[in-house]
């Protein structure tokens, strides 16, 4: 904990999962002695909400009647061959499901419905012709009476078995009193023992990605028979409440009408709002009468956040107890330079296209335009990437984070077993083996600094993209990313716009506002189906603000609007929704603007790994507005062309300084060899001097180093304001002259201004480069990423600086 707090961080999650003794003595007087050294080092803690992961374990003290159940359908295509058939039904499920769990002797049906066969197309069946026939059933013997036609019968069942095993015994997140054993067995007991710590030491609650979990996967979507679906008798009393008619359980599984869609629309409808009031609201409710905060995230991976299984169905409703919105940040996900589709550890690759583009963009909206969470939107970042993770990458991380909208940054993680902890690395300090932690403060500095910026006021922008979740439970749509993309290339602020949160906007000067923001565009993304509130919701927007269609109107649609070809979007956008601070061909530069105090601030992130991002900034900031520097805490004159290199990120900032940027002027000289060079591996304490004097790849020598390699030299100079310029060096450095530490970054190109530490004649020049632990661990997390080089590939040079007497230029 100490070196928690000596890296810059004020707080941290205790993660109980990895704890034996989980609220048992053993548990208790650990929690002790992690309360008294938060209270000596004045931290704040937040508690993981369960024993195991994800949340819904409850400590396994979930009793049998209150678990989770399920809905099955097991769909015979036969032929009417005769009057007067039967059919056994002993077994519900596939017989091979029901031979790899005695728990389905247990199922129970809930209806039969019969509908003549469509053998023109595959699974297709005709949707009008739907009969109930459950009333035929006697003692698992469906009696058919049957014309010689194609027919298929659906047996729809309960169940206690899912096709995730691990989470079957979990808790429903559906029904309150099933929740609340967690609350009983977990927050309670630590509000017994902690109630004076509550809203003092012990900060928060933090939920780990609880879902639906009827099923493993991202993709798990309703509509097909190989998916039980979460069930419960008070899902079946809201869909009767909602006109549902036993025979619509067919829908469930199959189908492609309108009929169809809606009633899927209309169940995923009902599961989202009980787990909304149920779990996330009721804990929340709970946590906020006992003085605590409730924070945590769901999954959102690859449009999970939509979706069942590993999902919660809708990340708005899924989210609504919690005092701030979350997100997750882990390896394989958001990857530097990748928004694209790629191969990742996880299951099916990562879509990098919703990761860069839309997860910030989800917690940032809800963030804003929910009151309960004030703004603040919280990420849990840089975990299970490996070891090649290093502190270049998660600057780019944090970078991407708060340019799209993250105000809390949870970094993942430190661990205090004995290295190396195999689980989910990389771990900062890593029991004194980290050789980068020395300088993970410096990250931390910077992170704090910013998150400091950008928060206490909001996301300035008026075009609102549709969240497309209620879109899809119907039939195939467009995601958010999609468009979401197109609104980032063309430098257009945008907010994800929840349905829930149409329906009470208020209508004013051509724009529609929610939570006091105001928005004078709505997006909606191709779709096929939609219900009717929500299409008459957007009819009423229309009135008073721009409706824009992806493709095609919808369907039955009779207010105003355009329609926009999906490839037309990003110029449609910049004539017509763009901002016109900034002017830029950039392809991956990030524009983030941000109202605090009534001033505008902007952060401007080049995210491309490869190439230059040139802008020019607009005449008003030209005038008003000075360029913050977080890293270096400094400020400096904007220019009238802005050159951000890879990785490279600026703040906007209102304000006039006199301080200019500092540039190169001549050449002085350049150093390739000529270097006492010496190296210290991570697991020793004193560097050693090896056979080398000049600069290069040292990966080739070394390919399984990991520490730091120190040049030093001697050089003579009567200049008194001079820069070192370093190219190609990986992958933290240090530059110390005369034993004054003049620089310290984690790119890979380096302007150092050195004046003040030089001496008239002669100096010596100290340069320590640090690579990561990738190199010498090679854990199967890092072997989705390229080992970068080690050490200086190019040689040192050391220049004049030019000296410019005026202030912004």
């Amino acid at each position: 904990m100490e070196q928690i707090e000596k890296a810059g961080i004020s707080g941290l999650c205790i993660e109980s999962r990895s704890h034996p003794d989980f609220l048992r003595q053993g548990w208790w007087q650990t929690m002790d002695h992690i309360i008294a050294e938060a209270k000596r080092l004045g931290m704040k803690l937040w508690i993981l909400d369960d024993a195991r992961f994800p949340t819904g374990f409850a400590n396994g003290t979930v009793p049998d009647n209150l678990k989770k159940r399920y809905l099955g359908c097991h769909r015979y295509d036969i032929v009417g061959s005769a009057e007067e058939m039967d059919m056994d039904l002993s077994v519900l499920c596939n017989i091979r499901e029901y031979y790899k769990d005695p728990k389905h002797q247990y199922d129970r049906i809930e209806n039969i419905i019969l509908a003549e066969n469509d053998i023109t197309e595959k699974t297709a069946f005709r949707e009008d012709s739907l009969q109930d026939i459950t009333s035929q059933l006697e003692d698992r013997t469906l009696h058919l009476y049957l014309e010689r036609k194609y027919y298929s019968v659906f047996v729809i069942y309960s169940t206690s078995v899912c096709n995730d095993r691990l989470l079957q015994d979990y808790l429903d997140p559906t029904r309150a009193e099933f929740v609340k054993v967690l609350i009983n067995e977990v927050y309670e007991k630590h509000y017994l023992h902690y109630q004076n710590e509550f809203g003092n030491t012990i900060e928060a609650f933090f939920s780990d990605e609880p879902r639906f979990g009827n099923d493993k996967g991202w993709n798990i979507r309703i509509g097909n028979t190989d998916t039980v679906l979460p069930w419960n008798e008070e899902i079946r009393e809201e869909l009767y409440r909602n006109g549902w008619h036993d025979t619509d359980d067919a829908y469930l599984f199959a189908g492609s009408s309108a009929k169809s869609a809606a009633a899927r629309m209309t169940y995923m409808d009902v599961i989202t709002r009980l787990y909304s009031r149920n779990f996330s609201s009721q804990i929340g409710e709970w946590c906020r009468r006992h003085g605590v905060r409730y924070v945590g995230h769901v999954i959102e991976d690859n449009g999970a956040h939509a979706r069942l299984g590993y999902g919660p169905g809708h990340y708005f409703r899924a989210i609504a107890g919690q005092d701030m919105a979350g997100v997750d940040v882990i390896g394989g996900q958001i990857v530097p330079g990748m928004d694209y589709w790629h191969d990742a550890f996880n299951n099916g690759g990562s879509n990098g296209e919703f990761y860069h583009h839309a997860l910030i963009e989800l917690g940032a909206s809800a963030a804003k335009l929910d009151p309960l969470k004030k703004g603040n939107l919280m990420c849990e970042a840089f975990g299970a990437y490996g070891w090649s993770e290093g502190l270049k990458m998660m600057k780019w991380i944090t970078d991407h984070c708060i340019s799209h909208g993250v105000n809390v940054i949870v970094p993942h993680a430190f661990s205090p077993k004995v290295f190396p902890d195999r689980d989910c690395p990389p771990h900062f300090y890593a029991d004194g083996c980290n050789p980068q932690f020395p300088y993970f403060h410096y990250l931390m500095s910077y992170t704090q600094r910013l998150l400091n910026l950008f928060s206490c006021g909001y996301h300035s922008a008026n075009t609102g993209v549709l969240y497309h979740a209620s879109l899809e439970w119907g039939a195939d749509c467009m995601p958010v990313e999609k468009i979401l993309k197109k609104c980032h290339k063309a430098f257009v602020s945008a907010d994800i716009i929840s349905a829930d949160y149409l329906h009470d906007a208020v209508l004013q000067d051509n724009a529609f506002t929610i939570s006091g923001y105001a928005y004078r565009t709505l997006i909606v993304p191709e779709c096929v189906f939609m219900s009717d509130h929500l299409r008459k919701d957007i009819e009423r927007i229309a009135e008073k603000a721009d409706v824009l269609f992806i493709n095609r109107m919808l369907e039955g649609y009779s207010g105003k609007g355009k329609v926009i070809p999906f490839d037309g979007l990003e110029e449609y956008l910049k004539n017509h929704c763009g901002q016109q601070m900034i002017r830029s061909e950039a392809k991956s530069l990030t524009l983030y603007e941000y109202c605090r105090n009534g001033e505008n601030i902007y952060m401007l992130f080049n995210e491309d790994i490869l190439q230059d991002a040139v802008f020019v900034p607009a005449p008003e900031l030209l005038s008003d507005y000075c360029v913050y520097d977080a890293f270096t805490d400094t400020e400096y004159g904007i220019e009238e062309t802005m050159v951000l290199r890879p990785y490279e990120s600026v703040v906007l900032v209102k304000g006039h300084t006199d301080r200019i940027r500092d540039t190169k002027g001549s050449k002085i000289i350049e150093w390739k060899d000529g270097f006492l060079i010496s190296m210290k591996s991570f697991d020793r304490e004193e560097y050693e001097p090896v056979f080398l004097t000049e600069t290069g790849n040292l990966a080739k020598s070394y390919p399984y180093f990991s520490g730091s390699v120190r040049y030093e030299r001697v050089f003579r100079t009567d200049e008194t304001e001079c820069l070192i310029l370093l190219k190609d060096v990986y992958e933290i450095s240090q530059i110390k002259v005369n034993g004054t530490v003049c620089s310290v970054s984690f790119a890979d190109e380096i302007s150092a201004d050195i004046s003040k530490a030089l001496l008239p004649g002669e100096n010596r020049l100290e340069i320590t480069v640090t690579n990561n632990l990738g190199r010498n661990q090679r854990d199967g997390l890092s072997s989705f990423m390229a080992m970068e080089p080690f050490g200086i590939l190019k040689p040192v040079e050391l220049y004049r600086k030019r000296v410019i007497n005026h202030g912004n230029i």
